[in-house]
């Protein structure tokens, strides 16, 4: 095997590849013995013909058909073995069979540049972050949840209010067929948990035990694919209710069963400490965000325009396919509900696989300069979490979760956790409002905090999709 062709056209390479006689002689073997391994034969067992009997019964295009395969196949791990630093950079992206028969084969392999992204600084950005605030309110709301959330229950006989627990049965039905998933017995509800579809937990409101009632809703739009904006009827009986009595201080430090909680003076400081860690989370994607935009603002990246365009026009038909699917909507009546025109569509699609691109490149030229690295054992104890969890076959699971995805997954997160250590200006922030984590005791009141999430975009490429000092 040997390539008589290392032509760079434009941002391609293309490489012919040919056989020597003995060497396509060789893999046309293997093709005949590949499909006598299937063959049946009078008189020989499925798969014990002798190889000869191929050219008897086999069409010679199917003998050449797997003889392409396994040249293919060979020739590609024949490039990254000889030729691995002049393809460094590159990927296949098309294979065409110039000529092929019992006498010889020659194959044309195409391969595209791939984007490239040289770093600029990525260690010391001193990026600021902002002090997390927290009040006396939220530390209250958040008693206040912690009261409920570890009450004990009593049985009451008057009507049903929000933040009782009831018994119900209940019986779906949809289009006048009872639901498989859609009912059930002694089921334990807290209304106003929103557990169940909307309006279901509402209309239980006032009912005392033995009532029996008949509603219809609809399931959501987002719902799972057969039952999304159904109508549904519901058949529902009380059968007990329960008030809930809030825990006292003593109940929360005996139940919440927190290491650092140990008396009733610990406990404001315990939630200061919870908001504190779920802020500090919430933080996080942000100061990526900040981050990655500074190394990328500081480095060159550069995308050629052929892999940009091949790689939207498969992730738009993707994208396509799945909204057809999970909406059950024709791609234009999709747009239109959205009031979005196609240009705004393909817009959108570009500036999400520039971010994606950018990402990438990131994570791995980062990994690749400090060494970072996700071992096989990292990977296998999670699979092992995994098959405990779901009780499924390892089999199962790698179809769900590929290996290959699972170390992304590991590495993005080693690389962003890295990101973080190395340029925040100073430790995550403190509270402001609450200069010194001892507070004044809360009262038992307090409503539900609420939190938005802002999400960024990049814009979308140009004609020339370089970027360089963004």
């Amino acid at each position: 095997m040997k390539v008589d062709k290392f032509e760079k056209v434009n941002s391609e390479l293309h490489l012919r590849i040919s056989w020597n006689e003995e060497e396509w002689r060789q893999v046309l073997n293997l093709a005949r013995g590949e499909i006598a391994a299937t063959l049946k034969v009078k008189g020989f067992r499925p798969g014990k013909s002798p190889i000869s009997s191929v050219d008897q019964f086999v069409p010679a295009s199917r003998i050449l058909e797997v003889a392409e395969a396994i040249a293919i196949e060979k020739a590609v791990k024949y490039l990254v073995r000889k030729h691995n630093k002049q393809i460094e950079g590159y990927r296949i992206y098309t294979r065409i069979v110039e000529k092929v028969s019992f006498s010889e084969v020659q194959l044309l392999f195409k391969l595209e540049a791939l984007p490239s992204l040289i770093l600029g600084k990525y260690k010391n950005l001193e990026i600021k972050e902002s002090k997390i605030k927290i009040n006396a309110n939220e530390i209250q709301q958040r008693l206040n949840q912690k009261r409920t959330e570890l009450a004990t229950f009593k049985t009451k006989k008057t009507a049903t209010t929000f933040g009782d627990k009831v018994v119900i049965d209940y019986v779906g039905y949809v289009d006048g067929e009872k639901l498989k998933y859609g009912s059930e017995k002694n089921n334990e509800l807290i209304l106003g948990s929103k557990k169940m579809i909307p309006g279901f937990e509402e209309s239980l409101i006032g009912l005392v035990p033995g009532d029996k009632k008949q509603i219809t809703l609809s399931f959501p739009k987002n719902y799972t694919s057969d039952l999304a904006g159904k109508q549904v009827d519901f058949k529902i009986e009380i059968k007990k209710i329960l008030t809930p009595i809030p825990a006292s201080d003593d109940e929360i430090v005996d139940r919440w069963k927190h290491p650092n909680l140990k008396v009733t003076a610990d406990i404001s400081d315990t939630i200061v400490d919870q908001i504190q860690k779920e802020r500090e989370e919430q933080n996080k994607p942000k100061l990526i965000a900040e981050i990655t935009k500074s190394i990328l603002t500081n480095s060159k990246l550069e995308i050629p325009k052929p892999y940009f365009a091949r790689e939207f026009s498969e992730m738009k038909k993707n994208e396509m396919k799945r909204i057809t699917f999970e909406t059950k909507k024709d791609f234009a009546d999709y747009l239109q509900s959205q009031d979005k025109t196609p240009a705004q569509f393909d817009k959108q699609l570009e500036e999400r696989l520039l971010q994606l691109i950018e990402e990438v490149l990131l994570i791995h030229e980062i990994a690749k300069k400090e060494k970072i690295t996700v071992g096989v054992e990292e990977v296998d104890k999670y699979y092992e979490f995994l098959r405990n969890y779901t009780q499924k076959s390892q089999v199962d699971i790698e179809k769900m979760y590929p290996r290959s995805s699972l170390e992304n997954h590991f590495l993005k997160y080693k690389v962003e956790n890295f990101l973080l250590t190395n340029n925040l200006a100073s430790n995550m922030g403190s509270s402001e409002e609450t200069s010194t984590k001892k507070t004044t005791k809360p009262s038992s009141k307090a409503k539900k905090p609420s939190s938005k999430t802002k999400t960024s975009s990049i814009s979308s490429p140009t004609k020339t999709i370089k970027k360089n000092n963004r």
